[in-house]
C-alpha cells in the first residue's frame, strides 16, 4: 500500500503544487497590469543616433511632469547604421514614441502615412524663418529640421549637444506622433491636460545648454 502511494504521489504531486501556487500567480498577474503605467502616464523620444551623452532637456522635464503624472519619460537611442534600425524605428519609434528624431529617407517613407502631427499648432507661431520644415501631399508642415550634417550654419539653430550624431550621414527631422495621446486636443483619444508630448517638442526645439 505504501509503494502504491508513493507511486501515485510522485506522479500527481504537480497538481498540489498547481492548487498552491496558481492563485498567487493570478494574484500577481494582476497586481502588475493593475499598477503598469497607462499609455497617456508615459513618453518616450526616439533618437536616429549612437546614443545620447547626457540628459540635455529631460532631466528637468522629468521633474516638472512628475507632478502632471507622467511616471515614465524614457529615451531611446538606434544608430542609422544598424543592421536592425529599420525593425527598430518602427517598433520603437513609429509604435511607442511620443517625438522622434526622425533620418531624411525614413520621412520620406512614412510622411504620408498620418503618422506625424502638422506642426502649425505647435511651433510654427514661434518659427524662425530659418528654420525647414517638411511638408506631406496635404501641404501640411510635419516635420521641422533640426541637423543637417552638410550645414553647420543650420545646425546652429537648435542645440543638440546632448546627442552623438557621429553616424548620422542625413539630415535628422524632429516629428511628433500623431497616433499618441499627450497631444490633446489632436488626438480623439487624448484627455483635457494630456498636452505633454507638445510641450516637450517645443523643450527640444527652443533647449539651450547652460554650459
Amino acid at each position: 500500500m505504501k509503494t502504491v502511494f508513493s507511486v501515485y504521489w510522485k506522479r500527481s504531486f504537480w497538481k498540489y503544487l498547481l492548487v498552491a501556487f496558481l492563485p498567487l500567480g493570478i494574484w500577481a498577474y494582476a497586481f502588475q497590469l493593475k499598477d503598469r503605467p497607462k499609455e497617456n502616464e508615459t513618453l518616450q523620444v526616439f533618437f536616429s543616433s549612437r546614443q545620447l551623452f547626457e540628459d540635455g532637456p529631460f532631466r528637468e522635464t522629468r521633474k516638472d511632469y512628475s507632478s502632471a503624472g507622467i511616471l515614465s519619460l524614457k529615451t531611446v537611442s538606434v544608430s542609422p547604421t544598424n543592421q536592425n534600425y529599420i525593425g527598430m524605428f518602427e517598433s520603437e519609434g513609429l509604435y511607442y514614441s511620443d517625438i522622434l528624431f526622425v533620418p531624411e529617407t525614413q520621412l520620406t517613407m512614412y510622411q504620408d502615412g498620418n503618422w506625424f502631427l502638422p506642426l502649425d499648432s505647435t511651433v510654427l507661431k514661434d518659427a524662425s524663418l530659418d528654420w525647414i520644415f517638411q511638408s506631406n501631399r496635404q501641404d501640411e508642415k510635419v516635420a521641422l529640421k533640426v541637423y543637417d550634417p552638410n550645414d553647420a550654419n543650420y545646425n546652429a539653430h537648435f542645440d543638440l549637444s546632448y546627442v552623438n550624431l557621429n553616424d548620422n550621414r542625413e539630415a535628422l527631422y524632429l516629428c511628433l506622433n500623431a497616433r499618441m495621446p499627450n497631444i490633446y486636443p489632436w488626438n480623439n483619444n487624448s484627455r483635457e491636460g494630456d498636452n505633454q508630448a507638445l510641450d516637450l517638442f517645443r523643450r527640444i526645439v527652443f533647449y539651450q545648454s547652460k554650459q
